[in-house]
């Protein structure tokens, strides 16, 4: 009996010893993300650094946030590369196209902004200005 017991202990220690091991080696190739044992919860990873591009982009964001006539239109700003955005949505006139346009433009980091705007009005309509698609021949 006591020859049972021994090899029960011998195998529970070693499955122990083998999972703390590979415990070590998992936080150790993925960078310590496991739960914490106290807490619970997944330890946050650290923030990635923004690319110049992305700085240009969330500057940009910014000063179309502050002017009151763009804050609520919803433009997106996208960055391409550093120091050039592109600027996408909808806009209901040329002067607000226009007035995003230069908003964008002064942004300190922003050297070139490609405009994606489009009119309501103007860009949504087909070239023959009708709507009505059964009166265009096949």
């Amino acid at each position: 009996m006591a020859k049972k017991t021994g090899g029960r202990l011998f195998w529970l220690l070693a499955g122990a010893a083998l999972g703390a091991a590979g415990r070590i080696l998992w936080e150790r190739r993925h960078g310590g993300r496991l739960a914490d044992p106290l807490h619970r919860t997944l330890r946050p990873k650290p923030p990635r650094p923004l690319s110049r591009a992305g700085i240009s982009a969330r500057l940009a964001r910014q000063s179309l946030r502050a002017d009151p006539a763009l804050a609520g239109l919803g433009l997106r700003v996208v960055p391409v590369s550093a120091g050039t955005v592109e600027l996408h949505g909808w806009v209901a006139s040329r002067a607000l196209r226009t007035l995003a346009l230069r908003a964008v433009r002064e942004t300190p980091t922003v050297e070139r902004v490609v405009n994606n705007l489009l009119v309501r009005g103007e860009d949504d309509l087909d070239a023959s200005g009708s709507d009505d698609l059964d009166a265009k021949p096949a």
